[in-house]
């Protein structure tokens, strides 16, 4: 009855077989995750409001189908997410630095420069996450992935030091001279600096 609408025929016919308020509220909320994961807002909006369903019930979907629309920078929907769901400020900042890490892993750094501007990340945030992927991609042995990261967000020998140099001896050890090489040059070499940075150094 409620897949069809048929909101007044539900009532009825729950009370007829007794069942309890709690099962309809969860039938409710199982067919506000089914619409609105197929992008029926209004509809699944309607019985939210109808069966006044709590937020707790359906936060999982409505983040899901948040992170989804700022992966692909549909802003409009993700605003409307966060106001008509009332998303807590930690749920979407954790949900939007998921967003970034995934989008470094891919190399679409494009897509996170509109990401920091829509959600003000600061470049601190930024290199933090940049970090704690270049660190992942670097234990998984995708060395490409990592350098790459470390380069599109100039993370300091300091920042990744620890990771690179026991992944430069991994390679060593298995005799993988390439990316031994390419870690120790990208990763593990001293930054050189011009006269004037030493010159104006502190």
């Amino acid at each position: 009855f409620i897949y069809s609408n048929r909101f007044d025929e539900t009532e009825s016919f729950c009370k007829e077989l007794k069942i309890s308020k709690n099962k309809i509220l969860d039938l409710a909320a199982d067919e506000f995750k089914r619409r609105f994961g197929s992008g029926d807002y209004s509809g699944a909006t309607y019985i939210k409001k109808y069966y006044k369903i709590p937020d707790v019930k359906i936060y999982d979907i409505v983040l899901k189908v948040f992170s989804y629309h700022i992966e692909k920078q549909i802003f409009d929907v993700s605003r409307w997410c966060i106001r008509e769901y009332r998303l807590p400020k930690e749920e979407v900042h954790s949900v939007v630095e998921k967003t970034v890490a995934k989008l470094m892993t891919r190399g679409e750094y494009h897509k996170i420069h509109l990401l920091t501007k829509e959600y003000s990340l600061n470049k601190d945030a930024i290199k933090n996450i940049a970090v704690k992927v270049f660190n992942e991609k670097m234990e998984e042995k995708k060395y490409n992935t990592a350098i790459n990261i470390k380069t599109e967000f100039k993370l300091s020998r300091e920042q990744i030091f620890e990771t690179a140099m026991r992944e430069y001896k991994n390679c060593i050890a298995s005799k993988q001279s390439r990316w031994a090489a390419a870690i120790k040059m990208s990763c593990l070499t001293e930054e050189k600096k011009g006269f004037f940075s030493k010159l104006f150094k502190g």
